[in-house]
């Protein structure tokens, strides 16, 4: 049930982030990457702040075993977004009367557009609480149906507007708001609303509050940590923005976002579910332990391939596909390859920390990777003064700090650290076949992306068919997922 369960909500998500791929060709080709850049900007701050505009409650709602501390849970969350709201509101109304856009450059570029934030803000956090609050009642087909209508509803303004009347950064702000505002509307009708009945039955203040104390690690442990994880994947765009340009904020984003979409799919998805059956199965060390080392084990074999790819052939992928206006892209995301597969193979694992209430552990590890991120990708910029040199300390430091936080998350359902190292050594032996294969391809084909593209498809399912036969427990699962 774990893995169809993973296979349901990926299966939404992914047809989500197909369309979302699919239409980013379209829109490189209407918005420059000046616009894009200061879209992109404004997009930092807001994800910084949605995991924690709900102040972490919402990642406790999974976790009670009766209904109505959930609910009580879910309301609290509701009234910190709106709170949380409010106060970015006052925020930015105190920027402009202090006329901040006129003393500093980095805020001119995007003054015009700080009074959107706090209805995105909220619309946003919104969404995030019904989300949790749908995984907790195994809504997963309800998550999925949601996410395709925000793509498709975002992609459509955008594009659309972009077309009619190229309205500029305004065009794509536009279509992420009312993408995400379908999606809350649809998740509140469908799972908050389903039972109307019995919604405010039994709630109170008073019970908010007490929740708010018995869950009170949530905020004051992980939120910290949470905040600082999101703000340490959005500061290369805050500091592009501020040291470079908007222009080169538009690359890095539009190559961050182009990686980011299908590694979302796993990753995201499948750190839910996951999240999900962890909070059921803290008290079996031993079945958690079997069923985290097997979704490492999975991941590795989904990601690795996907990576060796980008960091041979980015440069004339995004050539082909997005023009070459966007080729600096490409450069960037040969440069992130590495560090990107780090983040993405942690990011399912780090409930671990909140399962087992080591928010302070996690904490410290966030702190550490900010502190690395903002030290690898300063260096590169002062001593060599390029994007580029940034771009491969923030990958050094990124990869690094990853990988030993994946390390610490493991500790924690007794895999030590040599277990974890003989798991990478033999998954990276199973895989030296298609690695090998990219390298012979891209000696003997270089140049020619078509044929070394039909190389890396037949490389994929080679390297495929030899996992399943050293491996027949995976066919078994894979049967067990989609039937005979």
């Amino acid at each position: 049930m774990f893995f169809k369960n993973i296979l349901k909500l990926t299966s939404g998500n992914m047809l989500a982030q197909i369309i979302s791929l699919l239409t980013i060709p379209i829109i490189t080709r209407i918005y420059p990457p000046i616009e894009y850049g200061i879209f992109s900007t404004c997009f930092a701050f807001i994800f910084i702040l949605i995991p924690i505009s709900g102040w972490v409650y919402n990642r406790a709602i999974i976790l009670p075993d009766d209904e109505l501390t959930a609910k009580t849970l879910f309301f609290l969350t509701l009234l910190c977004v709106v709170t949380s709201s409010i106060l970015i509101g006052a925020l930015i109304f105190l920027v402009s009367i202090l006329d901040l856009g006129s003393r500093f450059v980095f805020f001119s570029q995007f003054q015009s557009y700080l009074w959107y934030l706090p209805i995105w803000l909220l619309l946003e956090g919104l969404m995030l609480s019904t989300i949790f609050l749908s995984l907790r009642h195994e809504k997963f087909k309800n998550i999925a149906v949601g996410r395709v209508t925000q793509a498709i509803l975002d992609r459509s303004i955008v594009i659309g507007l972009g077309y009619l009347i190229h309205p500029g950064v305004i065009g794509l702000i536009a279509g992420r708001i009312i993408g995400v505002f379908s999606t809350t509307i649809y998740l509140l009708r469908n799972t908050v609303f389903a039972k109307n009945d019995s919604l405010f039955r039994h709630l109170s203040f008073k019970k908010m509050i007490k929740q708010a104390s018995f869950y009170k690690k949530f905020p004051l442990y992980s939120g910290p940590g949470i905040f600082l994880t999101s703000f340490s994947l959005q500061m290369p765009i805050l500091f592009f923005g501020a040291v470079f340009s908007p222009q080169i904020v538009g690359f890095y984003a539009i190559c961050s976002r182009v990686f980011n979409l299908p590694m979302n799919v796993i990753a995201g998805s499948v750190g839910r579910v996951f999240y999900q059956k962890a909070a059921r199965l803290h008290d079996n060390i031993g079945k958690l332990k079997n069923d985290s080392i097997r979704l490492l084990e999975y991941m590795i074999y989904i990601l690795t391939p996907l990576l060796i790819t980008l960091a041979f052939y980015g440069q004339d992928l995004f050539r082909l596909v997005f023009g070459s206006e966007w080729i600096i892209a490409g450069q960037y995301a040969q440069i992130l390859s590495l560090s990107l597969w780090g983040m993405f193979l942690y990011r399912p694992f780090s409930i671990l920390f909140d399962v087992f209430q080591k928010q302070q552990q996690m904490f410290f590890l966030d702190i550490a990777s900010l502190v690395f991120r903002i030290l690898g990708i300063g260096l590169g910029a002062y001593f060599w003064k390029s994007a580029y040199s940034a771009l491969w300390g923030l990958s050094i430091a990124t990869i690094s700090l990853r990988l030993f936080s994946l390390y610490c998350a493991f500790n924690l359902i007794e895999v030590d650290a040599k277990h974890l190292t003989m798991i990478f050594l033999k998954k990276a032996l199973e895989l030296t076949p298609f690695a090998m294969f990219v390298i012979v391809i891209n000696m003997t084909l270089d140049g020619q992306l078509v044929s070394s593209l039909l190389g890396l498809v037949a490389g994929l399912f080679i390297q495929a068919g030899i996992i399943l036969f050293c491996r027949p427990e995976i066919k078994k699962d894979l049967i067990s997922i989609f039937g005979r």
